[in-house]
């Protein structure tokens, strides 16, 4: 039996940017910021922040890089893909992603613009207007 599944609740750490692959597929890159709060031997309260990569693929990416902006909260479902590649320098670089299988918006920060105001449509005809 395989299972790789990861859920994370955290703010968004810069907006969402829509790239498209050469293949034609949509991709959205972004950080997610999550925090641990801990007491330390010291008995002290402690707040230690981790930051993942997250990757969504397809219509989520669209949704995603049009509705989600830099310091929103998001729940993320997902799996953990790790990954290598050679670098110029012949060393091994790695990094770590989260691919986004499903999300929830959570609350956007509190010093956010409301969304544009998006035309209004025309007032319903007036019923003296339409002809029996």
């Amino acid at each position: 039996m395989n299972f790789n599944q990861v859920i994370l609740v955290g703010r968004v750490t810069k907006t969402p940017e829509l790239k498209t692959l050469q293949s034609g597929t949509v991709v959205v890159s972004f950080g997610l910021a999550t925090n641990n709060i801990f007491v330390g031997k010291d008995g002290q309260k402690r707040e230690e922040a981790d930051f993942h990569n997250i990757t969504a693929f397809g219509k989520t990416a669209e949704t995603i890089a049009q509705y989600v902006i830099k310091g929103q909260e998001l729940l993320i479902s997902g799996r953990i893909r790790y990954r290598s590649w050679d670098k110029q320098d012949g060393s091994k670089g790695y990094a770590t992603d989260i691919i986004v299988n499903t999300f929830q918006f959570g609350q956007k920060p509190k010093n956010a613009s409301a969304p544009a105001q998006q035309e209004e449509e025309a007032p319903p005809p007036n019923e003296e207007d339409i002809p029996f």
